[in-house]
């Protein structure tokens, strides 16, 4: 395993030459020390002639290098959309997971990049193959606060409540970090208001700890349980303090608590 001049050809694009050099014998399929081919130096700025010569020459569109890397992936990472389908027609696997268990979909859904994501769904992609760490594609979106490719998901058969190794589900995350539209977006879409992780912690074990008042009450209006019981203490505030955090003009009737008590 080396690098060779067709790996370099194939990096800046040069059809000609790369044509030439294949003509004299160079291996489309060779490997440099990272396991990369030709074909992962022309996907990842991008470059459609030169993989379309190395693909006709007899280049390996599933090759995964060390990291379990496809030419797919690094094309779907850099949202070359072009080249994307070109792989796919190919016979490249749309749903290959690296080593990690990241697909092209789950390295697209860190882009913000909405149409892209939108396109490899309805090139086939599955929207709920998890990392080996348990983290869908919708887990990534909510991390980088990408309301518009959630939606995305979930409208295209994203799973609304996976659990990743902590137990943590989407909402869980956007509890966690506070991230209201991305909270209200779950909820609406069927989120579990209740679900706890692996440590016990439920969404609204956040919105307490966070005193995010604004967060505690979109839960409660989407029928969480709120126990200021269980609450305090373990969020940093006293039974009466989360009791009075929780009580607002918001809380109606229609809110419940583990008491039973609209706000109690």
């Amino acid at each position: 395993m080396f690098f060779t001049k067709l790996h370099e050809v194939a990096g800046y694009g040069d059809v000609e030459l790369a044509s030439q050099m294949i003509e004299r014998g160079a291996d489309v399929r060779r490997r440099d020390m990272k396991g990369d081919t030709p074909l992962h130096y022309a996907a990842l700025p991008g470059f459609i002639d030169v993989s379309r010569l190395l693909i006709d020459s007899g280049a390996d569109v599933r090759a995964a290098n060390r990291k379990g890397l496809t030419p797919l992936h690094v094309a779907a990472l850099h949202r070359h959309t072009a080249l994307v389908e070109l792989l796919l027609d190919n016979g490249a696997d749309i749903d290959a997971q690296d080593d990690s268990g990241a697909t092209p979909l789950y390295l697209a859904a860190g882009q913000s990049d909405t149409a892209f994501v939108e396109r490899l769904l309805r090139l086939g992609a599955d929207p709920n193959l998890a990392s080996k760490e348990g983290a869908t594609p919708l887990h990534l979106a909510v991390f980088w606060h990408d309301a518009e490719t959630a939606a995305t998901l979930l409208d295209s058969g994203a799973v609304v409540d996976p659990r990743d190794d902590g137990g943590n589900t989407p909402l869980s995350w956007a509890a966690n970090q506070q991230i209201l539209p991305l909270a209200s977006l779950l909820l609406r879409h069927g989120a579990d208001p209740d679900i706890s992780s692996a440590d016990g912690a439920t969404p609204m074990f956040w919105a307490v700890r966070n005193r995010n008042r604004e967060l505690a009450h979109l839960l409660l209006s989407h029928g969480a349980l709120a126990s200021p019981e269980q609450l305090g203490g373990s969020t940093g505030m006293g039974v009466e303090e989360v009791r009075a955090f929780l009580a607002a003009p918001e809380a109606d009737a229609s809110q419940r608590t583990a008491e039973g008590s609209a706000g109690a």
